[in-house]
């Protein structure tokens, strides 16, 4: 009766410490999931105790095994004679390619077992209300500055109109002082001529003459 309770005791811890995979164990070091964005290193950890000396832990995706180097893949492993740990390390990149679901499998005399590891998107990052406020009165700054500008640039041209318009002007006046002072000129000359004519032609001049 102790045996079979013993034996029934002992199945229930398997059952319980089970992790529903055949053979050995390997496990996962958290985080088995994670949110990347682009440019970032996702980091996959896996760890396989044993007790002889064959074992091996690989890496898949999508059915696939991966290798060292390969498609922004790094893998490092290292073996105390014990225990096996084995690092995944992803270079994600602005696509969706290295995305996904990734699988550790450890492999000894006992057979395999796997973990799986999740490399999700990143969500793109919403503005707080303090970026809005930021936003806004960066915004109210350069209407507030372009404003004043066209108010400059439109004084700034009617001023020079109207110093154009005035230097014409002048220039008008000038002209026509000329003009006058010409007519001037030529009439008083005109008057000389005609009484000198006159003069020659007065009564003591012609009595000279005879």
């Amino acid at each position: 009766m102790e045996a079979k309770f013993f034996s029934a005791v002992m199945i229930l811890i398997t059952l319980l410490f089970a992790d529903g995979d055949e053979g050995s164990s390997v496990t996962a070091r958290a985080p088995t999931s994670r949110k990347t964005a682009n440019g970032e290193i996702a980091h996959f950890t896996c760890t396989l105790k044993y007790n002889l000396s064959s074992a091996e832990i690989t890496w898949q995706k999508q059915g696939h095994n991966l290798r060292d180097g390969s498609s922004g893949v790094v893998i490092i492993s290292w073996n105390n004679g014990t225990i096996l740990e084995s690092h995944l390390l992803v270079a994600v990149t602005d696509d969706d390619e290295r995305r996904g679901t990734y699988t550790c499998v450890g492999t000894d005399e006992d057979g395999q077992s796997r973990r799986s590891f999740v490399i999700q998107g990143q969500a793109a990052k919403k503005l707080s209300d303090v970026d809005y406020t930021a936003i806004g009165v960066a915004i109210g700054i350069f209407l507030c500055l372009s404003t004043v500008i066209l108010v400059y640039l439109v004084r700034g041209r009617k001023r020079l109109q109207e110093g154009k318009l005035r230097t014409m002007t002048t220039i008008s006046h000038s002209v026509t002082g000329h003009d006058n002072a010409a007519v001037e000129e030529g009439e008083n000359t005109s008057a000389g001529i005609t009484l000198n004519t006159l003069t020659d032609q007065s009564p003591s001049s012609k009595d000279s003459k005879l």
